[in-house]
């Protein structure tokens, strides 16, 4: 894999010295992106173990908060400090409204992280950054904690989406005594293809693990199928950490191989390797296509030594003609049209199902405290929807794109919740009815101390009641309007806001349609100059650089086969 970093440097100082800079712009970014860590998204239900095992891997007990999940719509990152930095740290990163970045000790993670010290998110948190020293972070992993799941709509969507969006894995953590739940084969299927390790959390518990493998096989099967070869390793974190107190170094040993932790950090270690032959090859890629650039002068400058010269020059007017009468926005746009009316349409049909399913939560048991978290639940809620509506205007817009040139890829954007819906006023009991619940509750715990010595005549009782009653009803139809005014918000203007997303994008990807077309033009009209005055010396320095430049290209295409590719770079 280094060999691929190597032949792409050299191809970029190559490219320099052609003063081809879009092509070292290319080049060079293409390498940047082929550095970057495997990333391994930990999913799962709640106490299932996630936390505890995470601190398994890294043999930190009491690195990540374990006595309750993680705070709603946060997610923990823990990677390896940056180069040169000498102090274990982490830094809490607020949502867009929340404030700057914040250094905190690590024994405070769980006053941010953590429900107990952050309940219901009220710090405004997006994810909190954690550098620690360990040879697993430090070979290229990166482990990003998320909470409990409770499926891709919901208080914990919008941290699950936004942790696993740049993931290349991800590790779904499970009670080993039952099979994956629906819950959570929803949430393996809903986050798109990528590589899943399954481990089957708390062996040193009663239960049979095989099982529940096997079942969570079929269950795969019909949900995800490209998910369901695991692998599915049996994980004990209480075992691991058993046996770093273990003084009887054989007991230890067993202990380590019960607890199945080395087996999961060999797992890992497959996932870096294979992340990073993906890189590589990719970056290979990216090669072959600078390649392909840097000899098209080249091959103008041969063609018109052995060919008819007027010929050669009425072909190459002819392909200037061509692209300069291609329109990359008008062809885009047309192709992005058809994909914009299917997304407004799913759009408004998601927006219908999301407000019934929040209507049905304020049926059921609704408390003061679900009444006051209410607004950023229903954010939350509303954020994850337009984030996986815009994850999917994306791949329409970047499969259009794709279409027009295989070698554009179209950068991916935020999608927070769009400014577009004003979080609305809550509306509280207020003048006769608030009177009459504050009576209700003074009148309620009257009765707790009195009843018994005074006899309430049941007509008391019977009115407390009542009024209770009156005040849940009340905290309903509040919960309700301010549903409704989110929802005719979010009807009204988020799809105003998609067409602008798959405006802005579509536009991103005509530019980059108009450079790559624009570097083709400039290209093929040098060619056009020199088969104007066919030169025989220019032809043979022109032989000698293609040797120079097929020669990487071979190399190129015997590193994509050692990378286990069935397919070289194109020719």
């Amino acid at each position: 894999m280094s060999a691929a970093h190597a032949l792409a440097d050299e191809v970029y100082r190559l490219a320099r010295e052609q003063r081809a800079a879009e092509v070292a712009r290319r080049l060079l970014a293409a390498a940047r992106l082929a550095t970057a860590p495997a990333r391994v998204v930990v999913v799962g239900p709640r106490s299932a173990g996630k936390s505890s095992l995470v601190n398994a891997l890294l043999g930190r007990e009491q690195l990540l908060p374990v006595d309750d999940d993680v705070a709603s719509n946060v997610y923990v990152r823990v990677r390896a400090p940056d180069p040169g930095q000498l102090e274990e740290s982490a830094t809490v990163i607020f949502a867009a409204d929340g404030g700057e970045p914040r250094e905190i000790p690590l024994e405070d993670l769980s006053e941010w992280a953590a429900e107990s010290g952050n309940p219901d998110n009220d710090k405004r948190v997006a994810f909190v950054d954690v550098r620690v020293r360990h040879p697993l972070l430090a070979s290229g992993l990166v482990l990003l904690d998320t909470p409990g799941a409770g499926g891709l709509v919901g208080a914990h969507a919008q941290a699950v989406l936004s942790a696993a969006r740049d993931s290349d894995a991800m590790l779904v953590v499970v009670e080993h005594m039952a099979p994956l739940s629906d819950t959570v084969l929803s949430l393996t299927a809903g986050l798109g293809p990528r590589r899943a390790l399954f481990a089957f959390n708390r062996t040193d518990q009663p239960g049979d693990t095989r099982r529940s493998i096997d079942d969570s096989r079929t269950g795969l099967a019909r949900r995800a199928p490209d998910l369901r070869a695991g692998p599915f390793l049996p994980t004990s974190a209480l075992l691991a950490f058993d046996a770093v107190d273990e003084p009887d170094p054989e007991r230890a040993a067993v202990l380590r191989q019960d607890s199945g932790v080395g087996v999961l950090v060999g797992a890992l270690h497959g996932v870096i390797v294979d992340v990073r032959r993906a890189q590589a090859r990719q970056l290979l890629t990216e090669v072959a296509a600078a390649l392909r650039s840097l000899a098209a002068p080249g091959q103008a400058v041969i063609r018109a030594a052995s060919a008819d010269p007027p010929a050669v020059q009425s072909a190459l007017r002819k392909e200037i003609k061509r692209l300069e009468s291609l329109r990359p926005s008008a062809e885009l746009a047309g192709r992005v049209s058809q994909e914009q009316i299917r997304l407004q349409r799913r759009l408004g049909s998601r927006l219908l199902d999301l407000r019934q399913s929040l209507d049905r939560s304020t049926h059921q048991h609704f408390a003061r405290r679900a009444l006051r978290s209410l607004p950023q639940r229903t954010e939350q809620a509303y954020g994850a929807l337009w984030q996986e509506t815009v994850q999917e205007a994306h791949r329409a817009v970047a499969e259009a794109v794709s279409a027009l040139s295989p070698t554009i890829v179209l950068p991916i954007p935020e999608a927070g919740l769009p400014g577009a819906i004003r979080r609305p006023e809550l509306i509280r009991d207020s003048g006769r009815t608030g009177r009459l619940s504050r009576l209700a509750t003074h009148l309620q715990r009257l009765v707790i101390s009195t009843i018994v010595i005074y006899r309430l005549p049941f007509t008391i009782v019977q009115t407390i009641g009542d009024m209770q009653q009156h005040r849940e009803r009340l905290d309903r139809e509040s919960a309700r309007h301010y549903l409704r005014e989110v929802y005719d918000q979010a009807r009204q203007n988020l799809p105003h806001e998609l067409s602008q997303q798959i405006a802005e994008m579509t536009g991103q990807g005509a530019e980059l349609l108009r450079r790559e077309r624009d570097e083709r033009l400039q290209a093929i009209r040098a060619s056009a100059h020199a088969s104007a005055v066919p030169d025989q010396s220019r032809s043979a320095l022109a032989q000698r650089y293609l040797a120079v430049l097929g020669r990487l290209h071979e190399r190129a295409t015997e590193l994509h086969a050692a990378l286990g590719t069935q397919q070289g770079p194109p020719p």
